[in-house]
């Protein structure tokens, strides 16, 4: 049985209820007597488009240009270069979503999780490609990879076949 302690006790969970916990915010995390994460380790931010991002046609694969956070634990996200930077080695999960507002019938539509100079890194990242049919289209894609530190990670997007918009906002959708 899990017991969620204060700010300054660990949380405690037998490996049971991990595979039932939806999300666990706490200072430290104690799994069957063995501190796996304490609060200094934990990493992140949550990014967004503050206006919409209009794509060019064709098969060239564009950087999404977040420009606006919500979160960011140590200040590793740019919003010049869209980059974030790993602060230090270790295992991390993405997670990028994307919605399609423009393009056509039956477009070719990518999401990609890169670096900053490769969209296809070695061992790392993500690739999601669809179809669709429609304005309107929200798309997702996630990884769990050992990044370096001052590793990059960088969203892509594509339509290959016509010019397309993503749409702003901070919300999750799908």
């Amino acid at each position: 049985v899990g017991t969620i302690g204060s700010a300054s006790q660990p949380v405690y969970l037998e490996s049971e209820d991990i595979n039932n916990a939806d999300t666990v915010m706490t200072q430290d995390l104690v799994v069957n007597g063995t501190a796996t994460c304490v609060a200094q380790d934990l990493q992140g931010c949550r990014v967004f488009l503050g206006s919409p991002q209009n794509l060019g046609s064709g098969n060239q694969r564009e950087t999404i240009q977040f420009d606006s956070v919500l979160y960011d634990s140590d200040n590793n996200f740019d919003t010049s270069s869209h980059n974030w930077t790993c602060p230090k080695t270790g295992i991390y999960s993405v997670n990028i979503q994307a919605f399609f507002t423009g393009g056509g019938d039956n477009e070719n539509r990518n999401l990609i999780i890169g670096d900053k100079n490769d969209v296809f890194p070695p061992d790392k990242g993500a690739f999601f490609n669809r179809k669709e049919s429609d304005s309107g289209s929200c798309f997702n894609v996630s990884t769990i990879n050992k990044y370096d530190q001052s590793d990059t990670i960088t969203g892509y997007v594509a339509n290959r076949n016509n010019s397309d918009i993503l749409g702003e906002g901070s919300a999750s959708i799908g």
